[in-house]
């Protein structure tokens, strides 16, 4: 067994932060010449080009600083790696080492010390409180302390996704059926509503209306269906796009972004089966998340995330330093992997809050 060590200070990262800028105005005469050039009034054109700042949707969408950095150690065993971390609403991270014998997730609170550890599937989400995510037949709760609590039966190996705010949604298939649940912040299931309909739960996502999209694969093809959770209805499946896997990510003021074998193909609104393209911004191999409460999008690649507004405006790029990857939490809390199979972690408490 690693041996858990103690929280480290790893220092204070500043951001790099992209939003245009003026050409460097010289500060003194050059010393080679003693000619005294007359100075003449020839208006702001003199003065070079101005820097007019962010867009003004990226105001105060971008930190001025992201904080101290604190790193904590996640106990793994030979043979075993740590890929994803999350946080919860209040800053309580969550770690996993895997193997082929499955997944431990281990607990960690605002200051890095471990307080807890429980089994699941290999992805859980953070709530206001706690942390959901798929464990043996159930959409499954689990407390700051690791305890499991109220849960929803799901279908077997069912889909867990991201509902748009808190709670989760849950994706499973039967031999006749592919059923969409809705599970509350704290694991009780609030409806369902099942499709006649073969097929591979591919992805899903809620709409900022509460509709949920899910993502089917049929015969190598995925479709979507938009479920009506309010008024336990399910619509017609509809064509995405030949592919073997997918993501689906809810928007911000509404739709849902669908990328079909890694590439962000479209957007779909809910309630419709017309794709709209996706938006230059989105850029493939980018993971989408909403920060900043809300108000803005995070696209995350590797060690950095690019912050971009609502109306995609590029706002900047937040860099976090000593890491190879990053992922971000309920709470804005980034964390990152490094060292011997990412099982050391860096986390900014809140960064992008």
């Amino acid at each position: 067994m690693h041996t858990v060590a103690p929280v480290r200070w790893a220092g204070t990262f500043l951001l790099a932060v992209a939003c245009g800028g003026g050409a460097a105005v010289p500060t003194g005469a050059d010393a080679g010449s003693s000619q005294t050039l007359p100075v003449a009034d020839a208006g702001p054109q003199d003065a070079g080009p101005i820097d007019a700042g962010p867009p003004p949707d990226c105001v105060g969408l971008v930190p001025s600083k992201v904080g101290p950095a604190y790193t904590f150690d996640v106990p793994y065993t030979a043979g075993q790696t740590c890929t994803a971390a999350t946080s919860d609403g209040n800053g309580v991270m969550a770690a996993e080492a895997h193997d082929a014998n499955g997944v431990t997730w281990n607990l960690f609170g605002t200051n890095g010390a471990r307080q807890a550890s429980f089994r699941a599937g290999p992805i859980v989400f953070g709530q206001p409180t706690g942390f959901e995510g798929y464990s043996a037949g159930v959409d499954q709760y689990w407390t700051e302390g690791g305890a499991p609590n109220y849960f929803a039966a799901v279908e077997k190996n069912a889909l867990i996704q991201r509902a748009y705010g808190s709670g989760t949604i849950a994706i499973g298939a039967t031999s006749s059926n592919v059923v969409v649940h809705k599970v509350d912040a704290t694991g009780n299931e609030i409806t369902q509503v099942p499709i006649a309909l073969v097929g591979t739960p591919l992805a899903g996502a809620e709409d900022a209306s509460g509709a949920v999209l899910a993502v089917v694969g049929v015969g190598g093809t995925a479709k979507g269906v938009w479920f009506d959770l309010t008024h336990g209805s399910a619509g017609t499946p509809f064509d995405l796009g030949a592919a073997s896997s997918a993501a689906a990510r809810g928007l911000i003021g509404g739709g849902v972004a669908v990328a079909l074998d890694g590439h962000w193909k479209a957007v779909v609104n809910p309630n419709s089966a017309t794709l709209v393209p996706a938006p230059a911004w989105l850029r493939d191999g980018a993971e989408l998340v909403i920060v900043r409460g809300a108000k803005a999008y995070g696209l995350v690649e590797k060690n950095g995330v690019d912050v971009v507004s609502p109306q995609g405006s590029a706002c900047g790029p937040v860099t976090f330093g000593g890491v190879t990857s990053v992922s971000v939490g309920f709470d804005g809390t980034v964390i990152g992997s490094t060292g011997a199979g990412g099982c050391t972690k860096v986390f900014w408490l809140g960064a992008l809050k």
